[in-house]
């Protein structure tokens, strides 16, 4: 979200960790363009239309990007990523279809925020989340917090 993105950057400076480093892209599936709903909640921005979660405030078109497209064209070694933190409001099929070569590497460990509102209103649920991108060799482990 636009109007968001300055209090991420500043948030970022917070606390002893330098390794965090904000991008101002949305993340999906493919790089592109797309419709950012805004909400009237400040916090609540999503590349899905119809989720259920917030009444729309706006309609901002932004960049998106593969997070695999983007990661071709940085320095660093992926094998260093050791955390990935999704919370998008209903995009987070998308934003994984966007990952597969990073959760492929079976480096990161993922935090995917789940709404299960949103999930049911666009017919993605979560186990279906968990079926196509983390069962690797009959392998899944979850943790429900």
């Amino acid at each position: 979200n636009p109007e968001v993105f300055p209090l991420l950057v500043d948030n970022s400076k917070l606390g002893p960790y330098r390794n965090i480093f904000p991008v101002n892209f949305a993340a999906s599936e493919k790089s592109g363009t797309a419709n950012l709903f805004c909400g009237f909640e400040t916090a609540l921005s999503t590349l899905q239309e119809k989720t259920g979660l917030l009444r729309i405030k706006c309609a901002v078109e932004v960049a998106t990007v593969s997070i695999d497209d983007w990661l071709r064209t940085q320095v660093f070694d992926i094998g260093k990523i050791k955390l990935v933190k999704i919370d998008t409001e209903g995009h987070e099929y998308k934003v994984l279809k966007g990952l597969e070569k990073l959760i492929r590497s079976r480096t990161a460990a993922f935090l995917i925020e789940n709404n299960p509102i949103a999930s049911k209103t666009i017919g993605v649920e979560f186990d279906m989340i968990c079926k196509d991108f983390f069962f690797v060799n009959n392998y899944f482990n979850t943790t429900s917090i």
